[in-house]
Formats: C-alpha cells, sequence, structure tokens
C-alpha cells in the first residue's frame, strides 16, 4: 500500500483557535479512492519547522504528501518555502501563476469584494513557487495550489480553507491517488448493539480480528447509563472494493450471530 502523510500548517491549529478539519476530510476522500493516510502532522508557520515535517515525510518513505494551510498572500503564509528549504531549490515566480492571480483579484474588484484589483507584492507572493514545481487551479479562490515531484515523493500543497480544498482536489489529486492505489478498495460498515460494556467486546472483536487479516475492529465508547449501546465499525483495505466489501459484511454477519449468542446465555 503506498504510504500518503499529511502535513496541516498554521499556528491558528496549534492554539485551538481553528478546528483542524481538513485532515479528516482528506482521510475519508483518501479511503474513498483506496488508499491510507499513515500518518497525520500540525506544525506551526515557520520555514524551518514545515521543511523538518516534509523532511520527516521523505525519511518515512511517503509516496505522497498532501499538504494544507500557508499558501495565502500574509507574512506568515511560509508553507512553498518550507517546501523549497526541504527540496534545496529557489523560489521562483510563474508567469502563468502571476497571470492566475492578477485575474483573480481583477474580477473581484469588479465585483466589489476588494478595493483594488491586479498585482500586489503581497499577491505576487503566492506565485513563488519551487523550481521544478507545478501550480494548478483554485476554482474558489486566490492562491493556486502547488505540486513538486521531488525525488520518489508527490507534494500536493492546498490552501487551508475547508472550501477550496473540496474544489481543489478532485481537480488535481484525485485521479493520480486513484492510479497509485490502483485498484485497491476500502470498505467500511457500524453496527448498534445493545452492549453497554466495551469490555465484553474486546472477545468478539479480537476473534474477528484473527479470522479475518486486515480486519480493523474499532468499538466505539460512551458513557455508562447512556440510553444507546455501543457501535461496532468494521473496516478493511483489500487489492479491491468487492472483495474488501464481501469480507467486511462476512464478517458483520458472524459479528451479528455471535452478539445473539451471548444474548441468549444472559
Amino acid at each position: 500500500m503506498p504510504r500518503v502523510e499529511v502535513l496541516a500548517v498554521g499556528r491558528e491549529l496549534l492554539t485551538g483557535r481553528t478546528l483542524e478539519s481538513n485532515a479528516n476530510w482528506i482521510a475519508r476522500r483518501v479511503s474513498t479512492l483506496g488508499g491510507r493516510l499513515s500518518r497525520i502532522a500540525i506544525v506551526d508557520d515557520a520555514v524551518e519547522a514545515i521543511a523538518g515535517e516534509i523532511q520527516t515525510a521523505k525519511k518515512n518513505g511517503a509516496d505522497v504528501l498532501l499538504i494544507t494551510g500557508g499558501l495565502g498572500p500574509t507574512f506568515d503564509d511560509m508553507t512553498l518555502a518550507g517546501l523549497a528549504a526541504a527540496a534545496g531549490v529557489e523560489l521562483l515566480a510563474d508567469p502563468q501563476a502571476l497571470q492566475f492571480i492578477e485575474e483573480k483579484y481583477d474580477d473581484l474588484h469588479l465585483e466589489g469584494h476588494v478595493p483594488v484589483g491586479g498585482l500586489t507584492p503581497e499577491r505576487e507572493k503566492m506565485a513563488h513557487i519551487p523550481a521544478g514545481a507545478q501550480w494548478f487551479d483554485n476554482p474558489v479562490g486566490t492562491a493556486p495550489g502547488v505540486r513538486l515531484d521531488w525525488d520518489g515523493m508527490t507534494v500536493f500543497c492546498f490552501p487551508g480553507v475547508p472550501r477550496e480544498i473540496w474544489a481543489m482536489f478532485d481537480l488535481a489529486a484525485s485521479e493520480f491517488l486513484a492510479k497509485l492505489f490502483g485498484r485497491s478498495g476500502f470498505a467500511e460498515v457500524t453496527f448498534p448493539t445493545d452492549e453497554q460494556d466495551e469490555s465484553l467486546l474486546t472477545r468478539i472483536a479480537q476473534k474477528l480480528s484473527a479470522e479475518y487479516p486486515g480486519l480493523y475492529v474499532k468499538t466505539n465508547p460512551t458513557y455508562f447509563g447512556d440510553a444507546d449501546g455501543l457501535k461496532i465499525t468494521l473496516s478493511l483495505w483489500s487489492e479491491d472494493r468487492e472483495t474488501a466489501e464481501r469480507i467486511v459484511h462476512e464478517a458483520l454477519a458472524k459479528l451479528e450471530a455471535e452478539l445473539a449468542e451471548n444474548a441468549t446465555r444472559e
């Protein structure tokens, strides 16, 4: 299975001012495509820190690193500088990215959203990308996305605004990831139970995991006295989606049978 990691950039994520939700969305999207995340990291708005986390992903053997945040025009948007530092290359102004940004701000000015259109030094900053990188379209924002293929690792950089990632991910990364994962498939099902004690479900979970290698069995804890019972989630990555779904539903049938048998003993 190819190794995919996510790096979320932003001090606001570390202070708790902003809830980090992009990695969750990406994880679900990657799973849908047949892959899975191996690591999620959050880092401060600092060139050295960003570069260090990118190099860590490289050392981990990541095939793909998905970075969110830090692509805007402000002084603390440092993701591309960190990527350039990690890869040991310069930041260069991309003429087409400059044109893209200029047209975006001209349109925003005509619509009355910004007082001045065109380029400013701060806006031009968003078009300075690492040497060898490619920029890609942002249909709903002003900051271009960036892709860098670096010594066996492909890095995608997205803005941190969730609706921009939603619009850009399929445009830039989905097809690439789908080809990388091949026919690999993911299946998941969550089943409600009447059990209140998570420890009582451990034996069943262990039995299913042993019978179906690769099956991940997770109980979703609640609090004692909750009127609703615990839920159990079964998930599996396999060589294709059909196989994953077949195994998960077969394991679910055995789970239901085990629970029914336990109920008759009580």
